[in-house]
């Protein structure tokens, strides 16, 4: 991410770029990739959680100029009140809802694609439309700790199912409300006691059985047990 601005206006935004170590891996196929997911990305412009795209390009490699200035990273939320964290979470839940309204699913949902404007009004969701050709230029998809049990192969790495955001989503929650990370939430340490929120605990449980077919609710219904508090 690289903050910018347009040079008519003066008015801040953000320029995403893949994160290279060497341009010339970029091949056709992969370029193709990157551009189709560019489209997917474009798809969702109206959807609240995905910042939209001001301006997309090609050369030398994809990139996309995004309407917000994105500048604070998801340690904003995980250090948040317990209020604001669970708002937060349910905004996302929301997002990746009405994506699969439309038959768009994420496939990487992890704190490195989700990022904040300057005002910190809505969490917003990066990199739509990726899949597994991309592994070339970003291996870094397939290795973070919130990846689904069936695409941690690379045998099995297949266009993502709604069951993957569901189990990203899912392991979102355990982390930021009950700890489950090294890295829990340092706001007074205050998490949701499980004993409290037994229903919430047992959707997690649900929503991250390792087989992917009882998995049985859907993005919705989790983020409904999401208390506000």
């Amino acid at each position: 991410l690289h903050r910018v601005y347009d040079t008519d206006s003066g008015t801040p935004a953000t320029l995403l770029t893949p994160a290279l170590p060497d341009y010339e891996c970029i091949d056709d196929s992969v370029m193709n990739s990157l551009l189709a997911s560019l489209s997917v990305w474009q798809s969702l412009d109206d959807l609240p959680g995905v910042p939209p795209i001001r301006e997309r390009g090609r050369d030398p490699y994809p990139w996309v100029v995004l309407e917000p200035e994105l500048e604070v990273g998801f340690s904003s939320l995980r250090n948040a009140a317990l209020n604001e964290r669970t708002d937060g979470l349910r905004r996302l839940g929301e997002t990746l809802a009405g994506a699969h309204q439309v038959g768009v699913v994420h496939g990487h949902v992890r704190p490195a694609a989700i990022r904040f404007d300057a005002n910190q009004a809505s969490p917003q969701i990066l990199g739509w439309g990726l899949d597994q050709s991309t592994y070339k230029i970003a291996p870094q998809q397939f290795t973070h700790p919130y990846l689904a049990p069936e695409q941690r192969s690379q045998a099995a790495r297949t266009q993502p199912t709604e069951a993957v955001d569901l189990y990203q989503y899912a392991l979102l929650l355990l982390d930021m409300l009950f700890g489950w990370s090294s890295e829990p939430p340092s706001q007074s340490g205050r998490l949701l006691c499980p004993s409290e929120y037994r229903d919430l605990r047992n959707a997690i449980q649900i929503a991250t059985r390792d087989d992917p077919a009882r998995r049985t609710l859907s993005i919705k219904t989790l983020t409904d047990f999401v208390p506000a508090i």
